[in-house]
């Protein structure tokens, strides 16, 4: 984990640009993390074409910790899936040290990131979550992004529970075009 205390100028990275940031962190004693092990698997096949998917938790709690390289093969880790990049649930603390965790460590592995952003049939927290996920294409830039997944799994929505999609919320988002509209915004 980044220590919490090292980020003062880093906090500031919506200001600066993302490369000062990397830079402050790094100079901080922040790294990714490297597991040591005698145990080898051999070369990654197709190593360019695979990458990890980053869980909610490692998000949250220690994107400085996510592994430079495939674990005992050693092949550098460098493509990204972030299913969402915050979720409200979670609250505000924390958001902007996630970033700049998860920032540092794509600058310096040079990984690009295939990134997801919910649609729901809440539009406020829709929009809140749109504004996270461009603050952190930003920050990423277009040489750090591989692409962005508008909707995760929108086809499961019909299977959830009533307090999950509320009444009407299918119908919206299908034919009354919420989905379309959101997604040309």
């Amino acid at each position: 984990r980044l220590p919490r205390g090292s980020l003062a100028a880093a906090r500031m990275a919506v200001r600066l640009p993302t490369a000062i940031c990397a830079l402050a962190a790094l100079a901080a004693g922040c790294h990714a993390y490297k597991c040591s092990s005698d145990v080898r698997l051999g070369v990654v096949t197709a190593q360019a074409r695979k990458g990890i998917a980053l869980d909610d938790s490692t998000l949250r709690h220690c994107a400085s910790q996510i592994p430079l390289s495939w674990p005992n093969a050693g092949e550098p880790m460098t493509s990204i899936r972030l299913f969402k990049v915050w979720d409200e649930a979670w609250g505000a603390a924390g958001r902007v040290d996630a970033f700049n965790e998860l920032v540092v460590y794509v600058l310096q592995v040079k990984a690009r990131v295939l990134i997801g952003t919910p649609v729901t049939c809440n539009e406020t927290s829709d929009d809140l979550i749109w504004s996270w996920t461009k603050e952190l294409l930003v920050r990423l830039g277009p040489e750090h992004t591989m692409g962005l997944a508008i909707g995760n799994e929108l086809e499961l929505l019909q299977f959830k529970a009533p307090g999950v999609v509320p009444e009407g919320c299918l119908n919206n988002m299908w034919d009354r075009g919420y989905l379309w509209r959101k997604f040309q915004q």
